[in-house]
């Protein structure tokens, strides 16, 4: 049994499905689960180009209504997810390169397992798109499983 889980989620299909199966089939009573929702660099920063727009006077005050939405959002779906058991999580809702974030954010908290859902894409969308899921599997030094 694992003590404590990270599950990436991104708000996908593939993501939620992960947390599920994390939820009902791994995690048992007394298991840490720790959700990890990371912001991409690419939107945080789009965010700048928004000041001064519908009455958003700084960065700071859209990049926090980003975090509230996002978080919102993350957490409708885990208390559906887990209503009627006995499980806990904690949150963390991070901004950055997912694939760098989550490795690092498994490492600091000292997870024993890392739970990501995939897409399944082929080689080639791999080569030129980039696999979050591959990242984490091919550089974590934590057991990786991957949901498909």
């Amino acid at each position: 049994m694992f003590s404590k889980i990270l599950v990436a989620v991104d708000g996908s299909a593939k993501s939620n499905k992960a947390l599920k199966i994390a939820l009902e089939d791994i995690a048992g009573e007394g298991t840490e689960i720790h959700v990890v929702h990371v912001l991409s660099k690419h939107l945080y920063q789009a965010i700048e180009s928004e000041v001064g727009y519908d009455g958003v006077e700084s960065p700071y005050e859209i990049r926090q209504n980003l975090l509230d939405k996002e978080r919102e959002k993350v957490v409708g779906f885990l208390n559906k997810a887990c209503e009627g058991k006995n499980i806990g999580y904690e949150l963390h809702v991070l901004k950055g390169d997912p694939r760098h974030v989550i490795l690092d954010t498994a490492e600091e908290i000292g997870v024993d397992l890392i739970v990501v859902g995939s897409y399944g894409k082929g080689l080639g969308e791999r080569l030129i798109l980039g696999s979050v899921s591959n990242h984490v599997i091919s550089h974590s030094k934590i057991s990786t499983l991957v949901i498909k």
